[in-house]
């Protein structure tokens, strides 16, 4: 019986074409969340090359991502590296999103997206239309912040008089002339006082409903819709920790953090990754995402991987370490120690460099 086994094996190794093929789709998905470069990688890049329009897609988006630095990744040869992630062409191969595009308008929006060079803010702008209408609401938020960032107000206001807008498009609009008005009135009223702050937080929330949560994400909502107290808690970073904060004000910065909708992009990897020390984890991812304020998690691709379902993985762990790592590996910043538990994925992450 071994021999057969054994002659089984070797005329069907464990990753052959086959046996990547005989794994559903969403099976390797599933691995992937869970980390498992291994099992999900190899079979995705078949389904792409199959023509899986999901999988062509979803390997473009994950291309920075923790899968670079995975054991298994790094293993690989260029060529064989190459062949996991692009589509076959010329040396290095091209981006799945190309042979997406031809068929998809998703990856037509995407391309649109994350277009680099000189910078079309239209452009810009109709691919975020594109991509919420299309079900990608954390791109399609992202796209539209840039656009507006590059673009002069008299086109910034012609292209938000179109009906045909998705509607959040409109309250952010509204929002950001909010947050404006209310910067004016600060800079030449002083002081501003905590009941201000709460009176416009009040306002914003009673206004904006469920696009809060996304506002403050994109860092439109970022100063005005918080209190003195709100403010003074996002000051204890890592310099005021190191220097004698007590510990009744870092567990109330936690359950702050905790609380906060807009940090569940934090609070989930930590739940699912660092159970035993939840607080201490949000609390230096937290101070890493205002470092820089782009390593922000989010899923490659929602319409096959719920925003939810992603930071509830253990991959979302992997790619804030990732994310951070790469940002900062040519400077001398030290591993934050405050969670064992986050210190140890980021040191595994920078071992993999």
């Amino acid at each position: 019986m071994k021999y057969i086994l054994l002659i089984t094996l070797l005329i069907f190794p464990l990753h052959s074409a086959s046996a990547q093929t005989s794994v559903p789709f969403n099976a390797a998905i599933s691995l992937w969340l869970e980390g498992n470069d291994v099992d999900s990688l190899p079979v995705i890049s078949q389904f792409a090359k199959d023509g899986n329009t999901e999988a062509q897609i979803f390997l473009a988006r994950i291309t920075r991502s923790s899968s670079f630095t995975s054991d298994y990744v790094r293993a690989l040869s260029r060529k064989d590296r190459i062949a996991l992630f692009r589509q076959p062409a010329g040396l290095s191969g091209t981006s799945w999103l190309k042979a997406a595009a031809v068929h998809s308008d998703l990856a037509t929006a995407f391309i649109d997206a994350n277009s680099i060079g000189n910078i079309d803010s239209e452009k810009l702008f109709y691919a975020a239309v594109a991509l919420i209408k299309l079900g990608e609401r954390r791109a399609g938020f992202i796209a539209y912040n840039s656009a507006i960032t590059w673009m002069d107000s008299e086109t910034l206001v012609r292209l938000h008089m179109q009906d045909a807008l998705p509607p959040e498009f409109g309250q952010l609009f509204r929002a950001y002339k909010d947050i404006n008005s209310f910067l004016t009135s600060y800079s030449s009223k002083e002081p501003t006082t905590d009941n201000d702050t709460k009176a416009l937080r009040a306002k914003l929330r009673a206004q904006y409903g469920d696009i809060w949560e996304v506002a403050h994400i994109l860092g439109i909502l970022n100063y005005a819709p918080l209190s003195i107290e709100d403010q003074n808690n996002l000051t204890i970073g890592r310099t005021l920790v190191a220097h004698g904060i007590s510990s009744e004000t870092l567990l109330a910065h936690e359950n702050w953090l905790l609380a906060s909708p807009a940090r569940r992009t934090i609070s989930l990897p930590c739940q699912r990754a660092c159970p035993n020390e939840v607080g201490a984890c949000v609390r230096v991812a937290h101070w890493m995402l205002l470092i820089k304020e782009s390593l922000k998690l989010g899923s490659p691709m929602e319409t096959l991987i719920s925003q939810d379902r992603y930071l509830s993985s253990e991959r979302a762990m992997r790619d804030l370490a990732y994310a951070w790592v790469n940002r900062f590996r040519s400077y001398d910043v030290s591993i934050p120690q405050d969670s064992v538990c986050f210190a140890n994925i980021v040191a595994t992450e920078l071992l993999r460099r």
